[in-house]
């Protein structure tokens, strides 16, 4: 007969079965809670790990697209220069002659502006290069180097500042010029407005 005592006047004797079923439940009561909290232990860790991978992953990506708003908006600030249409920086102009068909001009001091001073400043000092995609880029510098043509025609020899517009009497030019422009426009505008949805469904 096997005993198991807590005292020499209080023992249990082993030998019968129902003691030894209750003492196994008791037994495998306490491995199941010792299980169960374990696991759910686990699963607290792992849960709080991966939501914090998650939040930390979704600041990442928030900064990247704010940086990259923040550069195709420094962006558009050149389409003001590239537009044919009346402002005070526009590169290119056009009026109507008399027969009316139109006639198209440039500005020097503003394509100067633009090539020396503005695409260096927004690209370089703001450092928009550094976010804004490879398609954009490509537009934007296959327009400067179109004006970069027309530059170097008049730079040893500038118009008089007083009055700088000169002829555009090339069509093919012309064309080329409004090419780029539409599409660096679209492509601009298309990327905007995916980045500004990208944003909001981040915060959401």
């Amino acid at each position: 007969m096997s005993l198991l005592c807590a005292t020499s006047a209080h023992c249990i004797d082993l030998s019968q079965p129902q003691v030894t079923a209750a003492l196994l439940g008791g037994v495998l009561a306490l491995a199941a809670t010792v299980i169960s909290v374990s696991i759910a232990a686990y699963l607290a860790y792992r849960y709080a790990r991966k939501h914090g991978d998650f939040r930390h992953n979704t600041e990442i990506r928030v900064e990247r697209l704010r940086r990259e708003i923040d550069a195709l908006e420094s962006l558009w600030e050149l389409l003001a220069y590239m537009t044919d249409r009346e402002s005070g920086c526009a590169i290119v102009r056009w009026r109507k002659s008399q027969d009316g068909n139109k006639i198209y001009y440039f500005n020097f001091e503003n394509l100067k502006a633009f090539l020396l001073t503005k695409v260096s400043e927004i690209f370089y000092s703001r450092h928009a290069g550094l976010h804004i995609p490879t398609d954009i880029g490509s537009r934007l510098f296959e327009y400067h180097s179109i004006l970069m043509g027309l530059y170097l025609r008049y730079a040893d020899s500038p118009p008089d500042p007083s009055g700088p517009l000169i002829v555009l009497e090339n069509p093919a030019l012309i064309e080329r010029l409004q090419v780029a422009y539409r599409e660096l426009n679209a492509a601009l505008r298309a990327r905007l407005e995916t980045r500004y949805h990208l944003l909001s469904v981040d915060h959401a």
